[in-house]
């Protein structure tokens, strides 16, 4: 659930209808009904009743209705709250990893969520230098680190606040030609022999994969400038790249997860437990949202 959906949910209950709505919007009325319909599924009712005249509210649409009011004034006060405490001088700090930065997907997803739910937040992204130094980051200009979450291993862990986004995952890219494909899971066994590349930014993902994948010393692990510099050598059945994100160069078809004995660490949203206000809880929650 989100602004948008409740902007719309609203704007239908005030016009009565669904085409009214959305030239109040300036949206297509596909656009509307989308987003009409993606909040009923999650809510799991149905809240709109349609005749030739337009559109009332179901019984569980009016009882929705005040929460949905509720909401309204909650997201509008926290944005109020965002846009007070950050401006185009004192920036909103995101330092990410590499990896998100080139998943596209996901990046754009979450600039896109900042600029519609804050539309006047100015954020700045930064490529994240030590992942193992998250509390020093955040004790500088830094607002928000996303990593893995290493627990009390962390320096200052007990200080930070983590947001969960996702459970960290480990893909195999191979060629056609690979002896491996197309399987879409690999273990150990499997990769020996084979020469393992990496990009020279996901030194802290394999430094993490090795920890968890006993007998890792039997692999050869290779670094490369760019995941791309590995393509020829993959495609061709020589080698196979470990990424943390699937399909962003290579393309899904050429993707295996790679089986470990231990789950990798949750990937996720650090802030400062002394900052956590409403403003900084609101941002997590589209960081979150964006990572679904």
């Amino acid at each position: 659930m989100n602004e948008h959906q409740i902007k719309c949910f609203l704007k239908v209950v005030d016009e009565g209808s669904f085409s009214k709505a959305a030239a109040g919007m300036h949206l297509s009325q596909p656009a509307i009904t989308h987003q009409i319909a993606a909040l009923e599924r999650e809510l799991d009712v149905t809240l709109f009743r349609r005749h030739s005249a337009g559109a009332e509210l179901s019984e569980m649409g009016q009882r929705f209705l005040p929460a949905a009011r509720s909401l309204q004034a909650a997201f509008g006060g926290a944005r109020a709250s965002v846009q007070k405490q950050f401006d185009q001088d004192t920036p909103f700090v995101l330092s990410v990893p590499r990896a998100m930065m080139m998943n596209t997907a996901v990046y754009q997803t979450l600039m896109h969520r900042f600029s519609e739910r804050f539309p006047e937040l100015a954020v700045e992204v930064r490529e994240i230098e030590d992942d193992t130094a998250v509390y020093h980051h955040l004790k500088s200009d830094v607002d928000c680190v996303i990593t893995m979450d290493l627990g009390e291993a962390m320096p200052g862990r007990s200080e930070m606040k983590a947001f969960p986004l996702f459970r960290s995952q480990c893909w195999i890219a191979m060629g056609k030609s690979s002896p491996l494909y197309p399987k879409e899971q690999v273990t150990m066994e499997d990769l020996v022999g084979q020469k393992l590349y990496y990009a020279r930014y996901e030194r802290f993902f394999v430094r993490m994969v090795k920890a968890n994948l006993p007998g890792s010393h039997f692999l050869s692990f290779l670094e490369t400038t760019t995941p791309l510099t590995a393509a020829h050598s993959m495609l061709a059945g020589k080698a196979c790249f470990v990424s943390p994100t699937g399909g962003e160069y290579y393309g899904a078809e050429h993707l295996a997860s790679l089986k470990l004995e231990r789950e990798l660490p949750y990937t996720c949203a650090f802030f400062l437990r002394s900052r956590m206000d409403a403003a900084m809880e609101a941002i997590a929650e589209e960081i979150q949202a964006a990572h679904r």
